[in-house]
């Protein structure tokens, strides 16, 4: 709204800092509201349609494009789009634009993130009924005591809100109180008092697994992860990032490992492909990068490709049980799910 705007703009200071490594945003009066953006940071999310696509939203700019260091030599705030505008030091015709709404969204600070709202999206999943059988596929479907645990750890990505609705509790049932524990107070004590313990928690894995052919639907799955992953998300990290990830896209295109893939496989194999009607291609798409060549549509012609995904851990889990039914046994490994199996 223009009365809300002209409050903030009213309020709003920009400061150019560390010799342009750096650019601070004051919200408003308080010292609180400072947050401080890397000037790398802001040039690779720029918004301009040179650098964004304006449709689809996704990021046009290549890495490589950009000079190694980023310093901003002039910021400002236009009142037009009300975004924030940058000049590089090494790009002096370009104009990095940022809205301001999506920097105090986006931004990574600590402090904005402890003032900023956390918004998620609940995920609905299958509903399953907790009811205690005579022949259960899972120790919660009898009348068994159950020790403190998280469900589905065997799952690359376990769900993250679980809804238990009581449906029925007759009185004359003796026990079954639901108990929940908060356990990150319990692993900052391990920490705190327990370092060496803490630590080997952190870096062995450990193995999640299940196994039950007998059922409806066939479940092989194993994963082995940590039980303690720690966060990290640090301010100091985002300059080191960019640089380590500009060299990796430098690495991606001049690597000599391109060169010796193409010229090692069969010559029916082609890296790059123009695909035709009925052609289907598929791929691991957490191993294997993929692109696409920009194309020209002529007067009433259509270039229409049909996807879907398939979740890497059901994936690997039909693999598996097929593997064990029918096959050798041989584990189902490396498929890039993170697994440390």
């Amino acid at each position: 709204k223009l009365e809300a705007w002209e409050v903030l703009r009213e309020r709003l200071q920009v400061s150019v800092q560390a010799g342009g490594r750096q650019v601070q945003v004051q919200w408003d009066d308080s010292l609180e509201s400072n947050t401080r953006y890397s000037s790398t940071w802001l040039r690779y999310h720029c918004h301009c349609l040179q650098c964004k696509q304006a449709h689809s939203g996704q990021r046009l700019l290549n890495p490589l494009s950009l000079p190694a260091t980023q310093e901003v030599s002039k910021a400002w705030v236009d009142d037009e789009d009300r975004a924030l505008h940058l000049v590089f030091a090494g790009e002096p015709e370009h104009v990095t634009v940022l809205p301001l709404g999506w920097l105090w969204e986006n931004s990574y600070s600590e402090e904005h993130r402890r003032q900023r709202a956390e918004k998620r999206r609940p995920l609905v999943h299958q509903v399953f009924d907790v009811v205690s059988t005579e022949k259960p596929i899972n120790a919660a479907y009898s009348n068994v005591g159950l020790d403190f645990h998280m469900d589905l750890m065997y799952y690359e990505s376990p769900p993250g809100l679980q809804l238990l609705h009581c449906v029925r509790f007759d009185p004359e049932v003796q026990g079954g109180e639901s108990v929940l524990l908060d356990v990150f107070p319990v692993v900052e004590h391990l920490r705190v008092h327990h370092p060496e313990d803490f630590n080997t928690l952190v870096r062995v894995p450990v193995t999640f697994q299940k196994f039950h052919f007998d059922r409806e639907y066939p479940v092989c799955m194993r994963y082995q992860r940590p039980h303690i992953v720690l966060n990290p998300d640090k301010e100091t990290d985002v300059e080191p990032y960019y640089q380590a990830y500009r060299r990796l896209v430098q690495a991606m295109q001049d690597s000599p490992l391109k060169r010796i893939f193409i010229q090692s496989c069969p010559p029916h194999f082609q890296k790059e492909r123009r695909l035709v009607a009925g052609d289907c291609l598929i791929f691991n798409n957490r191993r294997m990068l993929h692109s696409r060549r920009a194309f020209t549509l002529a007067p009433g012609t259509v270039r229409h490709l049909q996807g879907c995904y398939i979740n890497i851990d059901e994936f690997k889990n039909r693999v598996q049980v097929l593997s064990t039914l029918v096959g050798d046994g041989s584990e189902a490994r490396r498929v890039g799910n993170h697994d440390f199996f």
